[in-house]
């Protein structure tokens, strides 16, 4: 064996064998690590799809949720609208009747200061415009009667 050239001497070493499994080994490992990376790839992209999946369902879940609270929060306001209205109105009626009272107490004090033609003036415009508003309740009741008059009207026609 002492007469095999350098290299052929090296083969027949256990240094060759050894490197030779330490490659085998390398590469194997290489292999299973790639399969490893590709397999947990896989399955993270599965366990991706599952949780997007499950997401969604929750998100229409999550929006069926909201959408009937909107619904029904847009119905209160629709209602919280109409008692507002007849809150103002009470709110005005209100301050016609702070307004009078201010009027009445002004023309009692304008006895005892002698102010009383500034008070009597400023009492007949409150009124002027007290008998203005009222004609304009009335002529929007007389609007709003017509109108279901005519409503009434057109019923009949058709039944």
């Amino acid at each position: 064996m002492d007469s095999a050239p350098g290299w052929l001497a090296w083969l027949n070493s256990g240094a060759a064998v050894t490197a030779g499994a330490a490659i085998a080994w390398l590469f194997n490992a290489w292999i299973e690590a790639r399969k490893t990376r590709d397999d947990r790839t896989s399955a993270s992209e599965q366990t991706q799809l599952r949780v997007g999946e499950h997401g969604t369902e929750l998100m229409k879940e999550v929006l069926r949720v909201v959408r009937a609270d909107l619904d029904a929060a847009k119905l209160e306001v629709a209602q919280l609208r109409g008692e507002m209205a007849a809150f103002q109105d009470i709110e005005r009626r209100l301050m016609h009747f702070e307004e009078a009272l201010f009027h009445i107490d002004h023309l009692i004090r304008a006895e005892e200061t002698g102010d009383r033609e500034a008070a009597e003036h400023a009492a007949e415009l409150f009124l002027t415009k007290m008998r203005a508003l009222r004609q304009l309740r009335g002529d929007e009741a007389n609007r709003e009667q017509a109108a279901r008059a005519a409503g009434r009207l057109f019923e009949d026609k058709e039944g």
